[in-house]
């Protein structure tokens, strides 16, 4: 396969401008159990995608979780999120449009949940959020979409908004201020 400057995702494949990742599975589910990431994440197709982040990993971790915070930079508002092992975590609007159970929860350092749209008939995904310190004013944060048997509509649709999620996250931290989404 050969890299282009335009989104392309194969077998594990992001290219994005200059923020792509392509990544072994050894390094993209560190710290995760085996009934949290298959062992092979070469099966299928999956997105990466790794931001350096101007704040410390404790603040990215808030953005993470935290409700309100997520509502600035998120696609739609967060709806719940059971901060455990085991706990429901939702986004929509009045009701939930993505639904998913956290299956690993270390505070400043690791989100992983599962991921399905509502009223899908795609199989369930796994997302895997990563926080790592990059000296104390900034961190390094990777987010990995896993779990996919085939490029079906869920693939297509999380692997475009994954980035300008990131990219928003990224942008309300370093300058208080959300992407100015267009007017639709």
């Amino acid at each position: 396969m050969t890299p282009t400057s335009s989104l392309t995702c194969r077998r594990g494949w992001l290219v994005l401008a200059a923020m792509a990742v392509v990544s072994s599975g050894a390094s993209l589910c560190r710290g995760a159990d085996a009934a949290v990431a298959p062992a092979s994440l070469s099966e299928g197709p999956q997105f990466g995608i790794t931001v350096y982040v101007g704040k410390p990993a404790s603040e990215v971790w808030a953005a993470l979780v935290t409700k309100e915070v997520v509502d600035r930079y998120y696609l739609v508002p967060l709806l719940k999120l059971e901060a455990k092992v085991g706990g429901r975590i939702a986004y929509g609007r009045d009701t939930a449009m993505i639904e998913g159970v956290i299956k690993q929860f270390e505070p400043q350092r690791s989100l992983v949940h599962t991921f399905r749209f509502v009223g899908s008939n795609d199989p369930e995904t796994t997302v895997i959020y990563e926080v790592t310190p990059e000296g104390e004013a900034m961190c390094r944060l990777r987010i990995v979409h896993i779990g996919f048997k085939e490029e079906n509509q869920t693939f297509h649709d999380t692997v475009g908004g994954w980035p300008m999620i990131a990219s928003s996250l990224k942008t309300l931290l370093e300058t208080g201020k959300p992407l100015p989404w267009p007017k639709s």
